[in-house]
């Protein structure tokens, strides 16, 4: 008997249950999903969003000086293509515009979709005196810069009740248990929010890039946000017991940034520096991300169970990791072999350990401050503009510095549940306040964010692949509270802790 004629009637006959059915019917999870990325996490196809990329465009400065001031509260959003006003602007090379879109605290820090920031770009485009000069608004406007970020969390933090949540964090591999936890980050935050005061206990500090290995203690950060747009910051080391203030904190990203921008006398030198330097992005790439229910061969629908709580299991597929490299504007002699390191543990550990970072040879030397005249900026019509910006060969035709990129593409396995009792945005500002001590916590956000489509489903757990697929982490989140926290706990005095 045939066999594809078994399988057709076969499939006749469950035609309801699931089995033989390849193309089925997105559940609402996967069109909420789909939403979601596409009206929340991607940039704005709507040209009607984009009225001061398009004064730049123009090269307009009386049009944008209008539409600046119309749309002040905007400056800093992205383009259908995923570039700020201020990106437009340097890879322009219209200085005039920039001094315009800087006096309106449009901020260089903001990263494309590309993954570059607007300081980025200008060394990769070898524009050496516009670098100095976004460091310096950086350094005037940098309160600013922070009062935009912290107001949105301070919002957020006030209008939401007391909570308390732990999150776990793990690494597992077969064979490898006995160095999973010695290499890869382990670890259980302990969280409280009450209003606008956030504590958070750890034993996971920081990582040592010359013994490959995470260092620990028994810590404890209060974050004490305000609303004029800064933190304080308590840092309890229990080991030690002492406590440390670092009071009126701006919330920023120094991407590729590793000095005090606070400090005036020291701009120019480290600005210089930067030029010296490969250009790095590290990201993470969603717009291609599927989300999917899993099932049983047999159509059923797969389920878990954590901590007694029952949950869906869905997998999150063609997240991309993502490394970009450039280093055009440095001199020959000077440049690096470039490796592959888009891996997520690569991505996490970010920030402290590129050897590219270390290297401060011959700084005096060979420094040409109108190097940037080598730059020839692209001639962009509004019709090419408004059409793409893409030539036959699908090459960008205003960012056309030759760049490095290595990508890793992984599946992520999520278990959703309903009526947890938070919202995941709630505990997504706490990952922004994790931020200003420890650096591996944006890549978890990034990754939680897409869990955001519904404000009723939560991601209880989370696992994805550290290393190759062979190391795995996995993220849970368990021992939710709603009852109202004592304020005690967020004491900053304490018997015989020296301040």
């Amino acid at each position: 008997f045939p066999l594809y004629l078994l399988v057709k009637i076969m499939g006749s006959a469950c035609s309801g249950c699931g089995m033989f059915e390849n193309d089925e019917e997105p559940d609402m999870d996967e069109k909420n999903f789909k939403r979601h990325v596409r009206e929340k996490l991607l940039p704005s196809t709507e040209l009607d969003d984009n009225a001061l990329h398009l004064c730049v465009i123009e090269r307009d400065h009386h049009k944008l000086s209008q539409a600046v001031k119309k749309h002040k509260h905007h400056i800093n959003e992205l383009d259908m293509y995923g570039y700020t006003a201020l990106h437009l602007a340097v890879l322009l090379k219209w200085e005039k515009g920039v001094d315009l879109l800087l006096s309106f605290y449009a901020n260089p820090l903001i990263t494309s979709s590309s993954g570059w920031t607007a300081i980025q770009q200008a060394i990769s485009t070898q524009q050496f005196k516009l670098v100095k000069k976004l460091i310096r608004a950086l350094n005037q406007h940098f309160a600013e810069y922070s009062k935009q970020n912290v107001s949105k969390i301070y919002q957020t933090l006030t209008e939401k009740t007391d909570f308390y949540i732990e999150i776990k964090l793990e690494s597992f591999a077969k064979g490898l248990s006995g160095v999973t936890g010695h290499y890869f980050p382990c670890d259980t935050l302990k969280i409280w929010k009450k209003n606008e005061m956030v504590r958070v206990d750890m034993t996971l500090v920081d990582f040592d890039y010359d013994r490959k290995e995470w260092i620990r203690g028994n810590l404890t950060d209060i974050f004490m946000v305000k609303k004029a747009g800064c933190i304080d910051v308590y840092h309890i080391n229990h080991d030690e017991k002492t406590i440390e203030l670092q009071s009126n904190v701006p919330l920023l990203i120094h991407d590729g940034i590793d000095f005090d921008i606070s400090q005036s006398a020291i701009l120019d030198t480290e600005a210089e520096k930067l030029c010296r330097k490969p250009v790095k992005s590290r990201k993470i790439e969603i717009e291609r991300a599927q989300f999917k229910r899993q099932k049983s061969w047999i159509g059923a629908v797969e389920q878990q169970v954590i901590d007694d709580i029952t949950c869906s299991v869905y997998k999150a597929t063609d997240v991309k990791f993502v490394t970009k490299y450039r280093n055009q504007h440095v001199p020959v002699e000077r440049r690096k072999a470039i490796k592959n390191d888009s891996s997520i543990i690569s991505i996490m550990m970010a920030g402290g350990g590129d050897d590219d970072d270390e290297e401060e040879q011959d700084e005096k030397s060979e420094w040409d401050a109108d190097a940037g005249n080598e730059y020839k900026p692209p001639q962009i019509r509004v019709d090419e503009y408004k059409r793409g910006m893409m030539n036959k060969d699908g090459k960008s035709l205003i960012d056309t510095v030759e760049t490095n990129v290595s990508e890793t593409s992984y599946n992520l396995s999520i278990c959703m549940t309903d009526g947890y009792g938070i919202d995941i945005n709630e505990v997504l500002v706490i990952f922004d306040l994790l931020s200003l001590q420890t650096v591996h916590v944006g890549i978890v956000k990034r990754i939680l964010q897409l869990t955001a489509y519904d404000k009723d489903r939560f991601p209880l757990c989370l696992e994805m692949p550290l290393l190759l697929n062979v190391v795995r982490a996995k993220i849970t989140f368990r021992a939710l509270s709603r009852e109202t926290i004592d304020s005690k706990i967020f004491a900053t005095r304490l018997p015989s802790y020296t301040r």
